[in-house]
């Protein structure tokens, strides 16, 4: 549980922390989550819920200068996924629901293109063997997408 992931707004203003308040012990469940801090103040001004229980971990966010908090999240396998929110909202205005265990995030310098890496689909995380007899392992591949061009 806890914080998993920090990063601050482009002026430096807004603290983004986020992670996971654990709903029990055995195999992690929790709410993924963002808590927004004024830095100067050190005051929270919010609380970004990013999905379900078996989602997790909030693993990687990070904020636009155009008040949108990108985030990715990781937990149950084939759980998880990329997630927009507007600052101040409470629901997100964007979820990827075709790409799940997302594990980081990056945007370009232009902010117009986003590499978002998650574990394979359908990977078979704890250790069990499949039909065949053969583990396959699991890999990471790197999604890449692109923000359409205003008009």
């Amino acid at each position: 549980g806890g914080v998993r992931c920090l990063s601050f707004d482009a002026e430096g203003k807004t603290l983004v922390a986020g992670g996971t308040t654990p709903a029990n012990g055995g195999t992690v469940q929790g709410e993924p989550h963002a808590l927004l801090f004024d830095w100067a103040s050190g005051k929270l001004e919010q609380k970004v819920v990013f999905g379900s229980k078996s989602e997790c971990f909030l693993q990687e966010a990070v904020l636009l200068p155009d008040n949108v908090l990108l985030g990715v999240t990781s937990g149950v396998p084939g759980n998880g996924r990329l997630s927009f929110f507007v600052v101040g909202e409470e629901k997100p205005f964007f979820q990827g629901k075709g790409i799940a265990n997302c594990h980081s995030l990056a945007l370009d310098p232009d902010k117009r293109r986003l590499a978002v890496v998650a574990t394979s689909p359908g990977s078979n995380g704890n250790g069990r063997r499949l039909k065949d007899g053969e583990y396959l392992a699991n890999h990471s591949p790197i999604h890449l997408l692109e923000f359409p061009q205003s008009a």
